[in-house]
């Protein structure tokens, strides 16, 4: 069995019988569940690590809208996403941080907290953006 790391971080294992390259996280959900998956099935990393391939870290979405949507909402793990409060964003902005310190803070993407920190500016206007530099 020949394992490779390609260009976007993925493990993939060459499968001699089928003279293929297979993701790995895909091999690894197949034999969690006992069956194939389908094609139009997505695995998620849920720590990020694309070669991180423990069954405890990857999670089946049924398709590609599902797995978009889970990433657009921002969630890395949808238990603890009602804690990325759009106010909580806005004030730690404005204490000085960057989105990326708030994304790490929050465990989320720094696009997930710049579009956090959006909807507060919405909803609370510019009124509460004196930030200190």
């Amino acid at each position: 069995m020949h394992k490779l790391k390609d260009k976007d971080g993925y493990i993939r294992i060459y499968i001699p019988d089928k003279q293929k390259y297979y993701f790995e996280h895909r091999l690894i959900m197949e034999k969690y569940l006992n069956r194939s998956l389908m094609s139009i099935e997505e695995i998620h990393h849920n720590n990020g690590k694309r070669n991180d391939n423990r069954i405890h870290n990857l999670t089946l979405f049924p398709n590609k809208s599902e797995h978009r949507s889970y990433h657009n909402l921002g969630a890395r793990n949808p238990i603890y996403r009602k804690d990325i409060l759009n106010k909580k964003v806005l004030q730690l902005y404005k204490k000085g941080w960057s989105f990326p310190k708030i994304a790490k803070y929050f465990q989320c993407s720094s696009s997930t907290a710049y579009y956090r920190f959006k909807k507060a500016k919405e909803k609370y206007g510019y009124l509460a953006m004196d930030r200190k530099n």
